[in-house]
């Protein structure tokens, strides 16, 4: 190798480090930008010292209110769903290929977790209209799910896994930052809760940081206890059980747990149901454990596997 081509070489190191830095940086911008509604709500209920209820009281309702109101909840959600189905086609949005089987299965979960969630929180901030800086709820879930999709989009060319290997590489430090962000808003999300349903006078059912403890302490439960051999008793089942937490889950016990009347409760459940969305439309409800560790790092690869051996 000549010294000029050398030379070039090392140029070209040199940029593409440059290139993968520039992108890095640009991406924690947009993934900061992320969660600004949260930290301008977080601060507006901690820096007055009071928490703030942006909704109105619900006015007594008929028989009739609630059920319509479900209803036209169920089908934003589906138009979402179609929504980005349609764009995924149009602008080379990442996602699985699904046949109609698939897409009933992610929809009856979509109207499951919908219907859920409408109780828990989402159908009083629709029907009351409950607003944060003038923006009332259904947008925020918009706002949040168009932006999720982008940052999804953007991760493809960024490595935010926190590995030896990557403390080596230059966007090790955006990986830090990445991660960071994302402990400091649900820490500071439960946080906001607990605070709020603590204070004396709250218009919180005493049970709630009861239900929401053996909420987090159920998942905790079942992400990380091993299985009893006695629910594999079968000679051709395996005991092993990996856990891989798809977008289109790890949201949902969280968005049931910010159902509080005040605007981090509102904007963290926004922020979660985009989440939410785009995984499910994008993805679908794919399985959360693998009987191997290949399996649970590589689901996609699983996915299509299952389905070539389902065409055979």
């Amino acid at each position: 190798m000549t010294k000029s081509e050398r030379l070039r070489e090392e140029t070209a190191v040199v940029s593409s480090v440059r290139s993968n830095s520039s992108v890095s940086v640009s991406f924690c911008v947009i993934y900061a930008l992320y969660f600004v509604p949260f930290v301008i709500a977080f601060n507006s209920e901690f820096g007055s010292g009071a928490a703030y209820h942006p909704g109105g009281k619900l006015a007594p309702v008929d028989w009739l209110t609630r059920p319509l109101a479900l209803a036209a909840w169920m089908l934003a959600l589906l138009g979402v769903y179609v929504g980005y189905r349609h764009a995924g086609k149009r602008f080379g949005i990442k996602m699985h290929a699904k046949n109609p089987a698939e897409h009933k299965n992610d929809i009856m979960w979509l109207f499951v977790f919908s219907g859920t969630l409408f109780v828990a929180g989402a159908g009083e901030r629709v029907m009351t209209r409950q607003t944060f800086c003038g923006i009332p709820f259904i947008l925020f879930v918009i706002y949040f799910t168009i932006h999720f999709t982008v940052l999804f989009e953007g991760a493809r060319y960024v490595d935010i896994s926190l590995t030896r290997s990557m403390a080596q590489k230059p966007g090790f430090k955006a990986a830090v930052v990445i991660v960071a962000i994302a402990i400091f808003t649900i820490l500071g999300c439960m946080y906001a809760h607990w605070m709020f349903a603590s204070k004396k006078g709250s218009a919180v059912p005493d049970d709630y940081i009861a239900l929401a403890s053996l909420a987090w302490a159920v998942h905790l439960f079942m992400f990380f206890s091993p299985v009893p051999q006695r629910i594999c008793p079968l000679k051709n089942d395996t005991v092993g059980c990996y856990l891989h937490l798809h977008h289109w889950y790890w949201p949902v016990p969280l968005a049931h747990i910010c159902m509080l009347p005040t605007s981090v409760s509102m904007v963290c459940q926004a922020m979660f149901i985009g989440a939410f969305l785009h995984g499910v439309a994008c993805f679908g409800a794919e399985q959360i454990f693998y009987p191997t560790v290949r399996m649970a790092r590589h689901p996609s690869e699983y996915t299509w596997q299952r389905k070539q051996k389902s065409k055979k």
